[in-house]
């Protein structure tokens, strides 16, 4: 009989009191160096109204939390 392996996932928190200290920058780098770990990684940007995660990466996303109020 093969024994199932459970595997869980993990939260990684990045945070501060304070604006300007690099959040942006150390969570993107973390999310980079996990996945090129094979590591399936969400990286979501809890600054709802002035978030750079987009920016950080060069990315355009396809949709905001703006338009999933709207809907």
């Amino acid at each position: 009989m093969a024994e199932e392996i459970k595997q869980t996932g993990q939260v990684i928190t990045v945070c501060s009191g304070k604006g300007g200290v690099g959040k942006t920058l150390l969570a993107v780098n973390l999310a980079v160096s996990l996945s090129k770990k094979n590591a399936d990684v969400a990286l979501i940007d809890g600054e709802f109204q002035f978030g750079d995660v987009g920016l950080a990466m060069d990315l355009q996303p396809s949709f905001t939390m703006k338009d999933i109020v709207e809907e």
